[in-house]
């Protein structure tokens, strides 16, 4: 392979770090510290859920040919610098930066939702089974 070819190859999919975002295009500003701590921005976020990475992550970036200004954000991953938050292929888990996280334990089929604040469910609420409670219950009759 030439030096131009591999040049180009080493461009294609670059490791970078989020250097703004903007959430309401769903695009983020990266920073390569590797060239110069060049900054390429919008770079459209590949994500089927809504899901801004927090300023500082390390993301892996994809770009078109020989074009760096066109290219894709393929996300964060995990690494030295940005580790997970559990250790267990047996679990799927959505952690938020709050302490805030859902989890699926595949083995047991156990859901769990753990919330830093009070959890709100909006809309009607259906329950097909036992409850247990610990700790205060309220309930408050707001409509007839």
């Amino acid at each position: 392979m030439s030096n131009e070819a591999l040049a180009l190859v080493r461009n294609l999919i670059r490791v970078g770090k989020i250097n703004s975002v903007n959430a309401v295009a769903g695009t983020v500003d990266i920073l390569f510290e590797d060239k110069d701590n060049q900054i390429i921005s919008d770079l459209p976020l590949m994500a089927s859920d809504y899901d801004i990475p927090e300023i500082g992550q390390q993301a892996l970036c994809l770009f078109l040919g020989n074009d760096i200004e066109q290219g894709f954000c393929l996300k964060t991953f995990y690494s030295d610098v940005h580790h997970p938050p559990v250790a267990n292929e047996k679990i799927y888990r959505k952690q938020f930066s709050d302490g805030t996280f859902i989890e699926y334990k595949k083995d047991s089929s156990e859901l769990i939702i753990q919330s830093s604040k009070p959890l709100t469910v909006k809309g009607d609420f259906n329950v097909e089974g036992n409850i247990v409670a610990t700790g205060t219950v309220r309930a408050t009759n707001i409509g007839s």
